[in-house]
């Protein structure tokens, strides 16, 4: 295996990256939670709107695939990590996928605050 230490330039792929960091409208006890934004049970309740968590996963997997359809940027398919759905085992949580313009990649994270 190959230390950290000897790894050159050449094996850079991100030298432009982005985060984004997503605070849902009414988590910081400003604004108001509108229902019609979010998704609802299969009940047709809004259990799911009092679970925070599952409405923070919810904003972050709607701002990749925004952020995967950008014009002018191609996605990388193999550089996409989802520790939403393969859980980290020290609780980290956030999408990063990659971005291709003109011969750059970007890595983007997403994640909820």
């Amino acid at each position: 295996m190959e230390a950290k230490h000897d790894r050159n330039s050449d094996h850079v792929t991100d030298l432009v990256a982005m985060r984004v960091v997503l605070t849902p409208r009414g988590k910081d006890g400003e604004g108001e939670i509108d229902v019609r934004d979010f998704p609802h049970d299969a009940n047709g309740g809004d259990d799911d709107l009092e679970d925070r968590a599952d409405t923070d996963v919810w904003l972050c997997y709607h701002v990749l695939g925004f952020i995967q359809h950008l014009l002018g940027y191609q996605p990388v398919p193999t550089r996409v990590k989802d520790s939403f759905s393969f859980l980290k085992p020290n609780g980290y949580q956030s999408l990063h996928t990659a971005l291709m313009r003109g011969g750059q990649s970007v890595e983007v994270q997403i994640r909820s605050k």
